[in-house]
């Protein structure tokens, strides 16, 4: 659904060039181009009952759009870089590798929200105030792209949550999801929620 995507005069398509190793692993290189200069008055966007947001655009519009919806706010902290104290104070799941915590610093020790500690292949943690309340392995799958799986764990862990999951069941669940997202070429390879029930009875 492209309803709310609109042009930025003057801007080019943010890219993100990608290096996949023969073993699925990659590395990724960000040219933001429009994501950069996606400020606050461009905002158009529907009430929902989740935003997922990145910090490939700037933290003054995240800030906005939470402001906006007032509903449930998941920060995936990628790339890796400090996030401002009135974004953390808002966000209600924060999406982070070991990289990403380690930018971030000591401003998680005060962080009230929930954190989800992606561990690759080894699966995730979601933690509250310094206690871990879930933890989840990844099923063992052949890797042949790890292009979004990030994205992928995070969608899924964000729907689970926001529908009233138990936290358990959803970190489970986001990353059987993020396990099937690497064996599928690309980066638009997520599982629909369909294919992870059906996924879910072979285990």
């Amino acid at each position: 659904n492209l309803d709310y995507c609109h042009y930025l005069d003057g801007q080019s398509t943010g890219l993100a060039l990608i290096w996949v190793s023969a073993d699925g692993e990659n590395k990724i290189v960000v040219a933001p181009g429009a994501n950069a200069a996606f400020h606050a008055r461009e905002l158009d966007l529907p009430k929902v009952d989740a935003i997922i947001a990145q910090l490939e655009i700037p933290q003054d519009t995240i800030i906005s759009a939470a402001r906006q919806n007032e509903r449930f706010l998941t920060l995936n902290a990628a790339p890796a870089r400090p996030v401002s104290r009135e974004l953390l104070d808002l966000t209600d799941l924060l999406v982070v590798n070991e990289i990403e915590a380690r930018a971030i610093g000591p401003a998680l020790d005060d962080f009230e929200g929930l954190i989800a500690t992606t561990y690759g292949s080894r699966g995730a943690e979601l933690s509250r105030n310094g206690q871990i309340i879930a933890r989840a392995t990844s099923p063992q799958v052949a890797a042949v792209d790890t292009t979004g799986a990030g994205d992928t764990f995070t969608a899924a862990l964000t729907v689970g949550l926001a529908e009233g999951m138990d936290p358990q069941a959803a970190l489970e669940r986001a990353c059987l999801a993020a396990a099937i997202s690497v064996t599928r070429a690309g980066a638009q390879g997520s599982p629909t929620l369909a294919e992870l029930a059906e996924f879910s009875k072979g285990i």
